[in-house]
C-alpha cells in the first residue's frame, strides 16, 4: 500500500508540474519528495549553485556547502568525480562509486565531510543532464531497490526538466501576446511545448525523444492542439499558431 501511496504521489506531482506556467523549476516540491521517498534527511537540487531542503537541517552550513560545491566538489566529491571522469551519467550512489575510478580514500574523505554536514555522507544522484542533478543523503547507503526506484525517477525527472525547458523557450520568444493567444484557444503548457518543438520541424518521434515520452502520448497532444486551433494537420496548426501570435512568425 506504500509503495501504492509514493506512485500516486509522484504521478500527481508530475501532472502538477506539466500542467504549471512557471518560469522555474519547483525544486521545493520535487527535493520534499525525493527525501521523502528514499527516507532521507536532506536534499538539494545542483545547477549553477546548490539549493538545498530541509533549509533547518543545513542552517549555519550553507555558505560552507555552496562554497566547497563551487571550489572543490568536482574533484572531491566522489559522484561527480565519477560522472567528469567517465561521462556515464546514470543514477549513481557514493557506496557504488568504482574504486578503479576514485580512490576510496576520495571516498572516505566525503563520508567525513557528509557527516559533518548533517548526517548526508551516502548520496544518490539523479542527474537531469550534464549540468543539472537532483541529490539526497542519509547516514546509510541505498539498497539495490531504491537504486532502481532511482533510476525511474531520473527518468520522469529528466523528462519533466526538458519539459521546461521547451515551454520556458516558447514563452520568452511568444511574449505577452502568445500567452493571450494560449488562453484564447485553451492551449497547456504541455500542448505547448509539443507545438513549438512540432514548428522547429521535429517529427512526433522527434519530440517523444527530447521530452522522453512515448510517441503515442505526442499524438495525443498534437490531436488536442489541432482540435483547439481548428486545423487538421501540423502544417495547419503551425500556421494557424503564427496567425494568431501563440508561435513567432517564421
Amino acid at each position: 500500500m506504500r509503495n501504492a501511496v509514493r506512485t500516486a504521489e509522484w504521478v500527481g506531482l508530475a501532472a502538477d508540474l506539466v500542467a504549471e506556467r512557471a518560469g522555474t523549476w519547483a525544486v521545493t516540491r520535487v527535493n520534499r519528495q525525493l527525501v521523502e521517498t528514499f527516507g532521507a534527511v536532506g536534499g538539494a537540487y545542483c545547477d549553477r549553485g546548490v539549493e538545498l531542503w530541509p533549509a533547518d537541517r543545513f542552517a549555519g552550513k550553507v555558505d560552507d556547502i555552496a562554497r566547497w560545491c563551487a571550489r572543490q566538489a568536482r574533484e572531491e566529491h566522489p559522484i561527480l568525480r565519477y560522472f567528469v571522469a567517465t561521462g556515464d551519467w546514470r543514477v549513481m550512489q557514493v557506496a557504488e562509486v568504482p574504486t578503479d575510478v576514485v580512490s576510496t580514500a576520495v571516498c572516505g574523505a566525503w563520508i567525513e565531510r557528509g557527516r559533518q554536514w548533517g548526517g548526508v555522507q551516502h548520496q544518490i544522484a539523479l542527474p537531469l543532464s550534464r549540468r543539472r542533478a537532483f541529490v539526497v543523503g542519509r547516514p546509510q547507503p541505498f539498497t539495490a531497490t531504491e537504486m532502481e526506484v532511482g533510476r525511474h525517477l531520473q527518468r520522469l525527472l529528466a523528462g519533466l526538466d526538458r519539459h521546461h525547458g521547451a515551454f520556458t523557450r516558447w514563452s520568452r520568444a511568444a511574449g505577452i501576446d502568445g500567452w493571450a493567444a494560449a488562453d484564447d484557444v485553451g492551449l497547456t503548457p504541455r500542448e505547448l511545448a509539443v507545438l513549438s518543438l512540432l514548428a522547429e520541424g521535429l517529427t512526433a518521434a522527434a519530440i517523444g525523444r527530447r521530452l522522453m515520452i512515448t510517441e503515442r502520448t505526442v499524438h495525443k497532444h498534437l490531436q488536442h492542439s489541432y482540435t483547439k486551433l481548428g486545423v487538421t494537420d501540423r502544417l495547419g496548426a503551425v500556421l494557424r499558431a503564427q496567425r494568431i501570435g501563440l508561435l513567432p512568425a517564421a
